[in-house]
């Protein structure tokens, strides 16, 4: 039988992921921003 609280510490793992990608595309951005032009600042923002 498998029970939510089971499953509830797999979910968070699949979410920390998620978050960690964003974290790092979220750089990956700013850096670009950083070489181009203010647009891409503001884009980065929103």
């Amino acid at each position: 039988m498998c029970s939510t609280t089971e499953l509830f510490p797999h979910r968070i793992m699949i979410y920390d992921k998620i978050i960690r990608c964003h974290q790092q595309r979220v750089r990956i951005l700013q850096k670009l921003a950083g070489d181009a032009s203010p647009k891409l600042h503001l884009y980065e923002i929103v």
